[in-house]
C-alpha cells in the first residue's frame, strides 16, 4: 500500500479547551454509499457540532465547533484520530492524510457496531458492539452486547457465505427488536 502525503497531518488548534477543531472536509457514513456524505452532514448538525470553512492551506480539511467536553485522542503515531463525546463515547473516526489515493475523511460512527469477528478460524461469529456500555483499558468500540453462536464452515467458502449473511441477519433482527432505529446515525446516542 503506497502512502500519497501532500501536506502534513494536520495540528489540533483549540481555540477554546477541546472545542475547535479541524478536521477533514470529506465527511460520510460507515455505510459510504451516494447519499453517505449528507447524512454524516446531518448528524454532525444534530449532534451540535457546527462546521465552519475550509482550511486556507489545506482545502482536505475545515474547521468545526465541538459541544463542550468533546475531545480528539490518537493513539500513539496512527494518522486515525476519534473525536469522543463528553460521555467519552468515540463518535466520529478520523483519516487526517491522504492515503492510496483516498482523501482524509470523518466518518460519523453509529451508537453500534454489528460486525463479523474473523478472530474464529473456519467458523462464522457476528458480534454487536455498543458504544454507549465502554469497555475498560483502551478506545475499543464498546462493549459487547451480543454474538451469534458460532458455527463452522470447513472449507465450504459458499457455504461461509450463506452462513455469515445468516448470522448478520439473525444479529440484526435481535438489535431491531430493541433498538428499533440502530441503523440511525443519530438514534439511541442520549
Amino acid at each position: 500500500m503506497s502512502v500519497e502525503t501532500q501536506h502534513p497531518a494536520p495540528v489540533w488548534t483549540q481555540v477554546h479547551p477541546e472545542q475547535h477543531m479541524v478536521i477533514p472536509a470529506a465527511i460520510r457514513d460507515r455505510d459510504g454509499d451516494a447519499g453517505s456524505a449528507e447524512r454524516g452532514r446531518l448528524a454532525l448538525v444534530r449532534f451540535g457540532i457546527l462546521l465552519g470553512d475550509p482550511v486556507t492551506d489545506q482545502p482536505d480539511m475545515m474547521n468545526a465547533t465541538f459541544p463542550l467536553g468533546w475531545r480528539s485522542i490518537r493513539q500513539n503515531e496512527s494518522t486515525t484520530a476519534h473525536i469522543l463525546d463528553n460521555q467519552g463515547r468515540a463518535r466520529l473516526r478520523l483519516v487526517t492524510i491522504r492515503t492510496a489515493g483516498y482523501p482524509p475523511t470523518t466518518t460519523v460512527l453509529h451508537r453500534f457496531r454489528v460486525y463479523r469477528d474473523y478472530r474464529a478460524q473456519r467458523q462464522i461469529v457476528v458480534r454487536i458492539a455498543d458504544a454507549s456500555a465502554r469497555r475498560s483499558g483502551g478506545l475499543g468500540y464498546g462493549a459487547e452486547i451480543y454474538a451469534t453462536e458460532p458455527v463452522g464452515y470447513g472449507t465450504d467458502s459458499r457455504r461461509a457465505d450463506t452462513l455469515q449473511q445468516a448470522a448478520f441477519d439473525e444479529a440484526w433482527a435481535w438489535l431491531l427488536t430493541r433498538y428499533p432505529d440502530a441503523r440511525s446515525l443519530t438514534a439511541h446516542w442520549d
